[in-house]
This record gives C-alpha cells, sequence and structure tokens, in this order.
C-alpha cells in the first residue's frame, strides 16, 4: 500500500500524530466518533491517508474501529483500568530495569527537571504532561521494542481517565 506524501511528509502519520495528541489532550473523549471524512477535510487529505492513521491509532490502543461506521475513541470499564494498572505494576520495572544501564547524565538532568517541574506546577494538565513525559523519557534508552511499545499503549489508553481522575 502506497503512503501519500506531502511536502510536509507522510500524510498518515501527521493525521495520527495530530489525533492522537488530541485524544491524549482529552479533546476526543471515550465513545466520540471520528469520521473518515471530517478526518479527511480538515486535514485537505484523501480517506486512504486518514484509513492508515486510523489503524495505526487502532494499534497504538486509541481507538476501535467499526466496519462501515468509522473510528470510536476507546472506552475502558473500571475492571478494564484495574488490569492494565496491575499490568504497568509489573512490567514498567522491568522496562525501567533495561533502560538502567542507558540512562547518561544528560538523560538523568532531563528527569530531574521534570521531576522538579511537576513539583512545581498546579495544573494538571500540565501535570499529567509532565508526568506522562518523565515516565515515558525513563523507558526510552530502555532498548526494546515490544515492551516498550505495549507499555506506551497501556499509557495510550488511560490517558483519559488519569485526566478525569487527576
Amino acid at each position: 500500500m502506497s503512503k501519500v506524501t506531502t511536502r510536509d511528509g507522510n500524510a498518515s502519520t501527521r493525521i495520527a500524530d495530530s489525533i492522537r495528541a488530541s485524544i491524549l489532550a482529552g479533546e476526543y473523549p471515550p465513545d466520540t466518533r471520528i469520521r473518515q471524512e471530517d478526518v479527511a477535510e480538515r486535514f485537505g487529505a484523501s480517506r486512504l491517508p486518514v484509513r492508515e492513521a486510523l489503524r495505526t491509532l487502532e494499534s497504538d490502543g486509541l481507538v476501535h474501529l467499526v466496519a462501515n461506521t468509522g473510528a470510536w475513541v476507546n472506552r475502558l470499564t473500571l475492571a478494564d483500568c484495574e488490569e492494565i494498572y496491575q499490568t504497568r505494576e509489573r512490567l514498567e520495572p522491568l522496562l525501567l530495569r533495561y533502560a538502567m544501564p542507558h540512562l547518561d547524565d544528560a538523560r538523568l538532568d532531563l528527569l530531574d527537571e521534570l521531576a522538579q517541574a511537576m513539583e512545581d506546577t498546579t495544573e494538571v494538565d500540565e501535570f499529567l504532561r509532565l508526568d506522562r513525559e518523565f515516565h515515558l523519557s525513563s523507558y526510552e534508552p530502555s532498548g526494546t521494542h515490544i515492551l516498550g511499545d505495549l507499555v506506551r499503549r497501556l499509557w495510550n489508553s488511560t490517558q483519559f481517565y488519569r485526566r478525569a481522575y487527576t
């Protein structure tokens, strides 16, 4: 399948990145329908890169696709959230163990700055952004693909709920 490329880069990637950011920011709450036609119009793109972007978001755990209907932002039950957090409690220490030998001074300085910024902020959205950046930045040097992607997907799937309950 060919990807549509524009002067700004790969259209499906740009579309997925923008919608992902909107979902994580709470602009698309759970159960919100995302219509391909609306996204195509918003980005001035054909449906092909939009479909590809929505498939990417589905693999990220952010939406589910319904044939001939569109995409819907995932909704979690309380049991789903509990399962995800219990899974994270077990996986994140393993991921951090992979990352620890590769945390250089520059990374440690960044983590220290993020921790200080979290302590200093009184804004919920800013705290959530910093907390997410802190954790994901601490895992980034792990060099894993499967484990890192899985943890990122788990973080993505609960972001709306973290915002609602923080």
